[in-house]
Order: C-alpha cells, then sequence, then structure tokens
C-alpha cells in the first residue's frame, strides 16, 4: 500500500517533526488539528506549518523521494476524493 509521510514544521524552531504516515492529506490534517489543540495557547498555531513529504510503499518498505515536498493546508482536502 501507498501511504504519504508528512511532518510538522515549527517555524520558531526552524526544523521539522519526526515523520508520520497518513492515508492521505484530510488524515493528516486531523492530526495536525489534534497536534494544535495541544500547543500552549501563549505560542501561535501559525508558528506550525503541515507538509508532505514523501510516498511510503509498505509492502515494499521503500520511500519515493521523487516528490517534492511541500506545505498542506485545509483547502486541499476538498480537493480529495
Amino acid at each position: 500500500m501507498i501511504q504519504n509521510v508528512y511532518s510538522i514544521y515549527d517555524h520558531g524552531a526552524g526544523e521539522y517533526s519526526p515523520p508520520f504516515i497518513a492515508h492521505n492529506n484530510t488524515v493528516a490534517l486531523r492530526n495536525f488539528k489534534s497536534f494544535l489543540e495541544s500547543v500552549p495557547k501563549h505560542i501561535g498555531f501559525d508558528e506550525f506549518s503541515l507538509s508532505f513529504l514523501c510516498l511510503f510503499n509498505s509492502e515494499l518498505g521503500t520511500f519515493d523521494l521523487t516528490l517534492t515536498p511541500r506545505r498542506v493546508d485545509y483547502t486541499e482536502q476538498e480537493n480529495e476524493a
């Protein structure tokens, strides 16, 4: 099965979190929303963004790194089938 790999970028720290796997952008955005709900209120939500990194083939245990990492936002879940 081909799955998507994502990471949360912390703009204040200037680094990505450990990656996680999600079926699609909608599921990844739900995970991102849960993360944001755990962030202390004095830290702005704009300090973080969700990024798609690559694809993972769970049958072969391989990553497809040929795709360009990109930011994912809430408008993208409207375009998913």
